[in-house]
């Protein structure tokens, strides 16, 4: 699975560095740190998902994840957190095979278990723990996981601190994701499943289209544990298609940050801008000069609006002086093309107007013989003037376009051979 991603990650790298040319550095952080987090990943064995247990305080998070490895490794607490750090759980045998990847968890406790041997397994700290250190911690691993067990309790399964401040904003990784409803042990038996139904509900309405809902009991005061045997054949499901599924939403969210910076489509610069600068000439020569300013500036404007980076930034730049060029421009025809004489004959023109400009097909008329070749001039002059700022970075733009239609290409591809 790995061998094409490779190639897929270098052709990103090349849309990153054409990006570079029509973007400031630093709108680029968050595209390259994604391509990098890929290469990691890349870097160590597919068959070894990494799977993170997340939740609030008092959910529980401990115990299951002692009950999903038949172990006592991680330290089970009350109302107060008690994991401070990640914890992480590496099948026994294979902790050498992804060391390198897991130093990214780090600072860590570390333990192993026996089975699922597939299944990495992170303790992380509480989503909503009284030290604000450990929710930056729990947000700046979750996109480091293949997958995630959310665990709730059946008090606070619908707090809006899980379901505004972490869940609905990772929506689209609803494929990687399982829901444990711990402590059922503390409701009559005949309101588990109605508990669970309305835990389902609370996810869709979040946004998850058909959340897996386990409803469970890790650590009961009375009696055996229950709904482990499901859950733990649930994360050992998901982990088998969490890997290739956490790179395909990681590789659109790279692609889509490289489209937001180049720009998604074509402009068709040079065909509207033919028709836009002879417009916009012919009214400042026709003395209609905020007329004119106003036509050119609207059109950069919405040239500004089309692009993203360097080109947005020099056609709006354009667009807040082309209005005071054009003025100029109408004031150096005057004497730049000197008047032809009314009369025809053997060397001399007709003072019929020719039909060949854009000006005077749109329907513009004047009994001026000379003002077709003022409109020519002030046209080819506004041209340089514009034109050849704008050029160079559309030309770049184009570049990186090509790189990135490859690079969406290329991804394309992968993922109908990854999920055939």
């Amino acid at each position: 699975m790995y061998e094409n991603l490779v190639g897929i990650l270098d052709s990103a790298d090349r849309t990153l560095a054409s990006a570079l040319s029509i973007a400031p550095p630093g709108q680029l952080d968050r595209a390259a740190q994604m391509i990098l987090r890929l290469r990691h990943r890349v870097d160590y064995p597919d068959d070894l998902a990494v799977v993170a247990l997340a939740g609030g305080t008092g959910s529980g998070k401990s115990s299951l994840f002692n009950q999903l490895l038949d172990s006592d490794a991680a330290e089970v607490g009350g109302v107060r957190p008690t994991t401070s750090k990640p914890l992480i759980s590496v099948p026994s045998g294979r902790s050498n095979e992804i060391a390198g990847y897991l130093r990214w968890f780090d600072p860590a406790d570390r333990t192993s278990h026996e089975l699922p041997d597939g299944v990495v397994l992170i303790d992380l700290p509480d989503t909503d723990s009284v030290e604000s250190d450990h929710r930056l911690v729990v947000e700046s691993l979750i996109p480091r996981v293949d997958a995630v067990v959310w665990v709730v309790d059946v008090e606070k399964y619908r707090d809006n601190s899980l379901h505004r401040g972490f869940l609905r904003r990772h929506v689209g990784s609803g494929d990687r994701f399982l829901f444990a409803l711990n402590q059922v042990d503390r409701l009559p038996a005949a309101e588990v499943d109605a508990v669970t139904a309305d835990f389902r509900s609370a996810l869709i309405e979040d946004g998850f289209s058909d959340p897996a809902v386990f409803p469970v009991a890790a650590g009961p005061p009375i009696g055996p544990p229950s709904g482990i045997d499901e859950l733990r054949d649930g994360v050992e499901t998901m982990a088998s298609s969490s890997v290739p599924a956490k790179l395909m939403t990681d590789l659109g969210e790279t692609v889509a940050e490289l489209v937001r910076i180049v720009g998604g489509a074509g402009t068709d610069f040079e065909n509207r801008w033919a028709q836009a600068r002879v417009d916009a000439a012919a009214l400042a020569v026709a003395g209609d000069h905020v007329g004119s300013g106003r036509l050119a500036a609207a059109f950069f404007a919405g040239l500004a609006s089309e692009l993203a980076g360097d080109p947005s930034e020099v056609a709006l730049e354009i667009s807040a002086h082309v209005g005071e060029r054009l003025r100029e421009l109408a004031a150096e025809a005057e004497t730049a093309v000197p008047s032809e004489t009314e009369e025809t004959g053997p060397g001399r023109r007709d003072r019929r107007p020719s039909r060949r400009t854009g000006w005077f097909r749109r329907g513009h008329a004047s009994a001026d013989p000379n003002q077709e070749r003022r409109v020519a001039f002030v046209a080819e002059s506004l041209d340089r003037y514009a034109g050849d700022l704008i050029r160079p970075s559309l030309r770049r733009r184009a570049e990186a376009m090509a790189d990135l239609s490859a690079l969406v290409n290329a991804v394309e591809s992968w993922r109908g051979t990854a999920g055939s």
